[in-house]
């Protein structure tokens, strides 16, 4: 399985005196910023057609780095090249990467890596001129695997919510929401929390429970004797849910997830 994905060919006027400029020409490097933006612009979309997408684009910021010449065809005057593809995003939504169950959604399997607030993964592209019009052309792989750590993020109301204020979850219910299900926190009468995981799909029952373990702003649940435990991390206005292992529940029926606060 190829794990870099092809872009779109994307033509451009090439004012090069009919010689293809470098990996590193500034005409170049723009393409495949602009490739890199479009990806994530229409990765957005698909998750909210409405959205404003100029209101996410403005936090973040796009570059190509660490550009090297992998080949040069001398005969067809044709440069393959590889570079990093760095996205720089608001530290607080960099921060969703120290949380598992973010990571697990976000990046799954990809080449992407995060290095303090940047998202990077590596690229290729290359660059020739059209035989036909002497235009520019170049094709890129791999601009789009940190469109998905942005959608995730969006998804779960980083972009809007308050990542810095933790509710109150001992005055009364607390709902969140994820795809195909809710979590309630609410106080108990002997002062600790309990939480409700209701699920839509009806192969999944509710799952009730007391939490055994506060910490800040990371919730726990741990039962020995089932072989159960979930990790309730807080993040302002968003949970970040990891069960940790339960012998009696279907993997379809995993509570993990990102929720974001109603």
């Amino acid at each position: 399985m190829r794990l870099l994905v092809l872009a779109a060919v994307t033509l451009i006027v090439a004012g090069c005196g009919g010689k293809t400029p470098p990996c590193d020409d500034e005409t170049v490097i723009a393409a495949v910023n602009g490739y890199a933006e479009q990806a994530i612009t229409d990765a957005l979309m698909r998750n909210d057609p409405d959205l404003r997408v100029e209101r996410i684009m403005s936090r973040i910021s796009v570059a190509v780095t660490d550009v090297t010449t992998s080949d040069y065809n001398k005969s067809i005057d044709k440069h393959s090249c590889s570079a990093a593809l760095r996205v720089t995003l608001p530290t607080e939504i960099a921060a969703l990467n120290d949380y598992r169950a973010f990571q697990r959604l976000a990046l799954g399997n990809t080449v992407v890596k995060v290095e303090g607030t940047d998202i990077v993964a590596p690229i290729t592209f290359t660059s020739y001129l059209s035989e036909q019009d002497d235009r520019l052309i170049v094709y890129s792989e791999g601009e789009s695997f940190p469109a998905k750590y942005i959608r995730e993020a969006h998804k779960a109301g980083a972009f809007d919510a308050d990542l810095s204020t933790l509710p109150d979850l001992h005055v009364g219910l607390t709902i969140y929401t994820t795809a195909g299900k809710n979590l309630i926190l609410e106080p108990a009468d002997n002062g600790a929390l309990k939480f409700h995981i209701n699920h839509q799909s009806h192969m999944c029952r509710s799952w009730t429970q007391f939490i055994t373990d506060e910490r800040g702003d990371i919730l726990v649940y741990d039962n020995p004797e089932a072989g159960c435990s979930l990790i309730f991390s807080r993040l302002g206005q968003i949970v970040l849910v990891e069960h940790k292992g339960c012998k009696l529940m279907a993997k379809a029926c995993y509570p993990d997830g990102v929720y974001q606060k109603q």
